[in-house]
Formats: structure tokens, sequence, C-alpha cells
């Protein structure tokens, strides 16, 4: 790792052929771009002269951003400003200029307040802004969907162990859905699982609307857990199949 460098510097190391494509740039070591994509690179592919239109026109910085794979600008830091305060352009759209790679334009200081100031004038005039919750995909095994009885014998068949998987998947899409659950991996820890598994059901039970309860859930969790050893498994698969049976009912009904 190299650096600080100035766009000026950089341009001279690629002069000298000590910077190439095949390098990453970064401006806070934490996000990574490819050389390819950043000054002095990226710079040589805007259209020539479009950037003194730009300089006359505003403030002395050109702006270009991003529909699809098009460049499209140049255009002043207020002109910029103006499209994303209209909604003509979102505030994830990717922009840059001659000192700035690629990047969303809600991530720069210049044009972070605007979507919160357009959502409240329309507010403001009597409108709504809705905003959607995620979906939940039920996703199963390649060739086995996820229904109450898939997930009873797979866990029976597996002795309990596919239930891990289970865990891990619910969990990944009852949080893309909105849910606040820690991290799958955190269920293996002794006691802390339990919490683990509190946080799960009550995410179930946020997500589907009172539907499901994840109080009743985590109760029963807690029932099947002292009946797997005297069950052989049998209690937990039975459960599982159960959950995932008033999963399906209720998702598909929201």
């Amino acid at each position: 790792m190299q650096g600080p460098f100035s766009v000026e510097q950089l341009k001279g190391l690629k002069e000298r052929g000590r910077l190439t494509e095949a390098h990453e740039l970064s401006q806070d070591r934490v996000k990574w771009v490819p050389a390819a994509d950043a000054p002095p690179f990226r710079v040589a592919t805007a259209p020539a002269g479009r950037g003194a239109a730009a300089a006359a026109s505003g403030d002395g910085i050109a702006w270009f951003h991003a529909i699809g794979s098009e460049q499209v600008g140049p255009h002043s830091t207020e002109q910029l400003r103006q499209l994303i305060r209209s909604g003509t352009l979102s505030p994830q759209t990717l922009v840059w200029n001659d000192s700035i790679a690629w990047t969303a334009a809600e991530n720069l200081p210049e044009f972070s307040g605007l979507a919160a100031a357009a959502a409240a004038a329309h507010l403001g005039s009597g409108g709504a802004v809705h905003i959607p919750p995620a979906p939940i995909v039920i996703a199963g095994l390649p060739g086995i969907p996820r229904t109450a009885e898939s997930v009873a014998i797979l866990s029976l068949f597996t002795l309990g162990y596919y239930l891990y998987i289970w865990y891990f998947a619910t969990r990944r899409e009852l949080t893309a859905a909105g849910a606040r659950i820690p991290p799958a991996w955190q269920l293996l820890i002794p006691l802390w699982g339990v919490y683990w598994v509190w946080t799960w059901a009550a995410g179930i039970g946020q997500l589907s609307k009172g539907r499901v309860s994840g109080a009743v859930l985590f109760v029963t969790w807690l029932v099947q857990l002292l009946l797997f050893a005297p069950t052989a498994g049998i209690a937990s698969a039975i459960w599982a199949g159960w959950v995932q049976g008033r999963m399906n009912a209720a998702f598909r009904s929201s």
C-alpha cells in the first residue's frame, strides 16, 4: 500500500509506467476501485472540451453522471443538484468529476441532503411517500421447494443437522425483508444462541404482522429442544415443519 497521492502525482506515476490499470485506488483505505475507473485513467474518457464548457457555466467543476453504461454531462454542481432535487436523478446515481472517482451522489456532501429535502417537500404539499417492504423470498434446496414437509423430512433424516442450514437460510430471507437478526453464526455460541433464536422468532412475528406469534415460536422452540434427545429428533423435525408451514402461509398472504 502506497500513498497518499494527489491526482497530479497519480498522472505522473501513470506516465512513468508505475501506475497501471491493474492497480487499485482508494480515498479512505476501505473502499477500493480499479485504477481504470479512477483518475487519471477515467478522465481520459471524458469528451474533449466538455469540462471547459461546464466550468464556464457554473462553479468550475465539471460533473458527469451515469445512465446505465452511458456517461452524461458535463453539469455544474448546481445543475446536478437540481437534477437530483427534481427527481430526474436519484441520490444513488453514480457521479464523478476530475478529482472524485465514480461514487453514489448521496455519498458526497454536495448532494447528501437532497433526497430527504425532496421527500419532506413532497409530504408538506400533501403527497405521500411509500416505501414498500422487500418481499420475503422463500427458497429451498435445488429441486426441493421449502415446504413444511420437506423441512421436517430433511431434519429427520439428517438427525437435526439440516436445521442449521434452515436457520441460516431463513435468517438471510428475514433480514433481507427488514428484520434485525444477528449474524447466523452466533446461533452456535452457547447460551447466546438462545437470544439469537429469540430475535429470529421476533423477526418472524414482526414481518408476518402478527399472523405468526414470535413468543409462541420461541416457547415451542424451547420445548422441542428439551424433547430432541428423548424423541431422537422427531419432535424437532415436527416443530421445524410446523414453523415453516406457518411462515409459508403468512408470507404468501401478506
